[in-house]
């Protein structure tokens, strides 16, 4: 991994969107005043940035630019609010999620153009969100909770179509943030933990049944954990 991309608030009332070289000083590609800018993801190709941009984090739209900050245009205007882009292994689509309030998260892909938009869950009741990449293209990762108030989060999971939709967890406390392992073997995320806290959580994925229990793998006392992320290797998380 050459650049690390994020977003931070640092000393500014609104995020904005850093590029990391692994060496070098970090770069505020887009330093506005005047709009959130969050959820960055590369392109596979590392060229171009897709993220998430509003005046408010209620009137979010995905956005592009290039790699260096330059070229911001709109990816795509959607009657709601729509963030967490996430370029598909092959740089062909993004995955993205609209809100409203009446109807919680719709996940939707687009081609890479902007053209073709299609809701892949729109079928579902209840809301989706944090949609993620399987390596290989195949698979969608991504929360959901089958009612708008109340209830938690599990994590599901569906080809890159929408279609062969699998529950993978039933656990007593809400799911989000999946992230698979490059060997498809495990998958980790999320957790609600003890004392309001968040911890970091695995479960394998070889079980025909949801998972009603999952393994713990942070180990900090009184601290949440967020924004999970795999080395290139696979060997270690950051967070």
């Amino acid at each position: 991994m050459k650049k690390m991309v994020y977003y931070s608030y640092r000393d500014r009332s609104l995020p904005d969107i850093y590029v990391k070289p692994r060496q070098g000083p970090e770069v505020n590609l887009t330093g506005s005043e005047e709009t959130w800018d969050i959820e960055p993801d590369f392109s596979p190709d590392g060229k171009q940035i897709a993220y998430a941009s509003g005046e408010s984090m209620a009137d979010l739209s995905i956005h592009l630019m290039d790699a260096d900050g330059r070229n911001k245009r709109s990816f795509i205007e959607m009657e709601h609010s729509a963030s967490s882009p996430a370029w598909s292994p092959s740089g062909e689509t993004i995955l993205f999620t609209t809100f409203t309030r009446n109807a919680g998260g719709n996940i939707h892909v687009a081609n890479k153009d902007g053209g073709n938009i299609r809701s892949l869950t729109d079928a579902l009741p209840g809301s989706s969100n944090n949609p993620v990449w399987s390596d290989d293209g195949k698979f969608i990762y991504f929360s959901h909770n089958p009612v708008l108030e109340g209830g938690s989060l599990d994590l599901y999971r569906m080809t890159k179509d929408g279609k062969n939709l699998e529950r993978l967890t039933a656990l007593e406390f809400s799911a989000y943030d999946p992230l698979p392992t490059p060997d498809g073997q495990s998958l980790l995320f999320i957790g609600d933990g003890e004392g309001g806290h968040t911890d970091i959580y695995s479960i394998p994925m070889s079980g025909a049944e949801p998972a009603k229990t999952a393994h713990k793998i942070s180990t900090t006392k009184g601290e949440s954990e967020y924004f999970l992320a795999l080395t290139p290797d696979g060997k270690y998380v950051t967070h």
